[in-house]
């Protein structure tokens, strides 16, 4: 039996792998900003950990999962100073959640920082795992379908002709475990190895919600204009800046197959959208 530190407990991924902890019969730590009533109810400890401040005492943890992310931080100086921390209080392995969307030269601001991230967790000798686009009740794909069941309009950067490589929630949380059981080495993309268009994905979503949407082409640069205008007035968009310059993030890629994982995630399916 692990007893696995998961920071971002409370979050999307991060509770999905406490429930999966949980099903496997290992111990998981949460490392979260604020207490969690329902994290408290599964009787899972709790140590406060926020991205910026010192991390908290690891000692007792045998694997760590690094998922959290804070917009307004220096995630890349967090990260370090979480694998010192791993490193000084005996920790055995280090995972890090990034994204498919990684690049030092990313558009978007996430995009630069996980890669700065994997960099760090790399000459750590840790496990970066890029998840693509994580289909659950949370985190981007919630705010898209939140999009679609709202007023039903979405803009479409060059007509939504993006590739999106999906993961459901529980095939993510599955993967992570057992890599960390295999005690493996490396990055691994864990995704569906077919995409589907960004335009697809929507029309799925709004199939599965009953729902009709609108689907707009919208060329990038006048829909991120449109977006720092939005910032600038405090007008809430779905849309934000750094969400329309991710978009520039999205291009084919190889997804392969891992010894490591006895399930490999499935291919796209519309259920996955279901509300």
């Amino acid at each position: 039996m692990y007893v696995v530190g998961i920071t971002g407990a409370s979050g999307f991924i991060g509770s999905h792998l406490v429930a999966a902890c949980l099903e496997r019969g290992w111990s998981p730590i949460a490392l979260v900003r604020r207490g969690s009533p329902e994290l408290a109810a599964l009787g899972i400890p709790v140590r406060s950990y926020r991205i910026g401040e010192a991390p908290p005492d690891l000692a007792g943890i045998d694997l760590l999962v690094h998922c959290a992310y804070d917009a307004q931080a220096d995630n890349a100086s967090a990260c370090e100073a979480l694998i010192r921390r791993a490193a000084a209080s005996g920790v055995r392995r280090l995972l890090f959640v990034s994204s498919l969307s990684a690049d030092p030269q990313a558009a978007s601001r996430y995009g630069r920082e996980k890669a700065a991230c994997e960099a760090i967790v790399a000459a750590a000798d840790g496990m970066v795992v890029r998840p693509g686009l994580v289909l659950g009740a949370g985190g981007l794909f919630a705010r898209m379908r939140d999009a679609v069941r709202g007023i039903g309009v979405v803009p479409l950067v060059d007509g939504g002709r993006q590739p999106v490589y999906t993961v459901t929630v529980g095939e993510l949380a599955a993967a992570i475990l057992d890599l960390l059981a295999a005690d493996a080495r490396g990055t691994f993309a864990i995704a569906a190895s077919e995409p589907v268009s960004m335009a697809e994905l929507y029309r799925a979503i709004a199939r599965a919600c009953g729902r009709r949407v609108l689907l707009v082409p919208i060329p990038y640069a006048p829909l991120l204009l449109g977006a720092r205008l939005a910032e600038a007035l405090r007008i809430p968009l779905a849309l934000t800046v750094e969400r329309v310059r991710s978009l520039r993030n999205l291009r084919a890629v190889t997804i392969p197959s891992y010894p490591q994982l006895p399930r490999a995630p499935r291919p796209f399916s519309p259920e996955d959208c279901r509300c």
